[in-house]
């Protein structure tokens, strides 16, 4: 994957017409639950805008839940190669991340039995079967996000810290920050974008958009 590639310029790339999504609420829709709009802010407490990272630059974390991942505040992409598609969220920590990922053994405590991760519980599973932590089975009509977990499970996808540190500790700021994350990713690269709803509401941010370039999948 080259530099200019990733830094591609929206002017560039054409984004495809968004298909039908299905749009019934999930937890995977969001990392943390998203308070209700938020006032705009004054432009001096408005995060700044960001530069969309050369992922070559940043360490690539298979989802094994042996994987050191910081446990900070931090700002992430799930990211899956073969697709060239990314989410972009963020967390208080490295729960996000522990809960996508594949323990050694599974573990217990699943919804619907022991869990392998909530990426591989999605590959495992079937439209009439959902098993451990899977959630999102009837989804994969309409997300590429939940198709592409259960056609490819976690070994399909790698996670990147965007950003981390003490100074997104504070949910609003991350969550703005979050949200131009997601902008960069869809103005800054050619990359398919995951996500499904806006991170921040403070008004600073262009109107919400969501599955930026999405490709049709084969959903037989």
């Amino acid at each position: 994957m080259s530099s200019a590639t990733l830094r591609a310029d929206l002017s560039r790339v054409p984004e495809s017409t968004p298909q039908p999504h299905n749009t019934v609420p999930s937890r995977h829709d969001n990392d943390d639950r998203r308070a209700a709009p938020a006032p705009a802010r004054p432009a001096s407490a408005r995060a700044a805008s960001v530069t969309f990272p050369d992922l070559r630059e940043l360490k690539a974390y298979p989802f094994d839940r042996a994987q050191n991942v910081p446990n900070v505040p931090q700002i992430y992409l799930m990211y899956a190669p073969g697709e060239r598609a990314g989410r972009v969220g963020s967390c208080h920590g490295n729960n996000q991340f522990k809960r996508h990922a594949m323990p050694a053994v599974p573990t217990p405590g699943g919804r619907k039995g022991p869990s392998y991760g909530w990426l591989e519980d999605m590959h495992l599973s079937t439209p009439d079967r959902e098993v451990g932590s899977a959630d999102s089975m009837r989804r994969i009509g309409g997300s590429n996000f939940c198709l592409d977990a259960h056609r490819l499970g976690a070994r399909g996808f790698v996670y990147y810290v965007l950003e981390q540190g003490q100074h997104l500790a504070d949910t609003q700021v991350r969550r703005c920050r979050e949200q131009r994350y997601m902008d960069a990713l869809r103005d800054q690269t050619d990359l398919e974008d995951y996500t499904g709803q806006a991170a921040c509401s403070c008004g600073s941010h262009p109107a919400p958009r969501r599955y930026v370039r999405a490709r049709q999948r084969n959903r037989d």
